[in-house]
């Protein structure tokens, strides 16, 4: 059985919304909140599988929110919940993030629970680590290998992936949003385009989950941070060879032909 918390402005739809969760039977509603805020607090103390959360709450943005919580518990599930198509579709393009409309149907939810468990399910079989160390590659195609197992990151669009990578790029320093913004959304409105700054930040949280301990991303008034634990990078190793200032010669050719093995493809 899940735990779930439900994040609504509204009264009359968390209750409506317990009523639909409660009648499929696979929650338990540890608590309900009109404040965001308050919400935000019991979610962080408190062991919750998923939430439920409002796109258009006070106070706080529930994108915001959910980047928030996902900061500090990259497990967690959370399932938006709009009663605007329009405003979730031009929101949340390419079908980023999972929404539900209102009135939420007992048939939508339990779709929904489906692909949850689903992902939990993959997520899972990621997080069996067979080594202490992750291996990723840069070169060619970004791959990540633990115990000798090459895992594909499979990103839900390619402007995901991009920031990603750029993070990962200037890791260990503090990437500025407006800069990201420039960089990657430079056409689209303010608003429009820290939406899909916020949505993008939370696809990358999920699809890491499984390493949260190796790839940590921190968020700053100013932008976000990427620091690694315990990630050898094929980057970092190529270019501290060239860095030791090796000479060649017929006793160390072999380690120069490893270094350049290392690089197969365009970075």
């Amino acid at each position: 059985m899940m735990k779930a918390i439900l994040i609504d402005d509204e009264e009359l739809a968390l209750n409506y919304l317990e009523h639909q969760l409660l009648n499929i039977g696979d929650f338990q509603i540890v608590g309900k909140f009109t404040d965001p805020m308050i919400g935000k607090r019991e979610i962080e103390k408190n062991e919750i599988d998923i939430v439920f959360l409002d796109i258009q709450t006070p106070k706080l943005n529930g994108i915001e929110l959910a980047e928030q919580l996902l900061e500090v518990k990259p497990q967690l599930q959370i399932v938006f919940v709009t009663a605007y198509e329009r405003y979730a579709i031009k929101a949340f393009e390419l079908n980023a993030l999972d929404y539900v409309l209102k009135p939420v149907g007992k048939q939508r939810l339990q779709n929904t629970m489906k692909r949850i468990q689903s992902m939990m399910e993959e997520h899972t079989t990621f997080s069996l680590q067979k080594s202490e160390n992750l291996q990723m590659s840069l070169f060619q195609q970004v791959t990540i290998v633990d115990g000798g197992q090459e895992i594909l990151l499979r990103w839900r669009t390619a402007k995901v992936q991009q920031l990603f990578l750029y993070l990962v790029q200037h890791r260990g320093a503090v990437v500025n949003k407006t800069a990201i913004i420039e960089l990657l959304w430079p056409e689209l409105e303010p608003e429009k385009a820290y939406h899909q700054l916020y949505t993008a930040i939370y696809h990358i949280r999920k699809t890491l989950a499984p390493f949260s301990k190796h790839f940590q991303i921190s968020n700053t008034s100013e932008g976000y941070k990427v620091r690694l634990e315990k990630t050898i990078l094929d980057v970092d190793q190529f270019e501290r060879f060239f860095r030791s200032d090796l000479s060649l010669s017929a006793e160390t050719i072999g380690e120069y032909e490893q270094a350049i093995a290392l690089c197969k493809g365009d970075y």
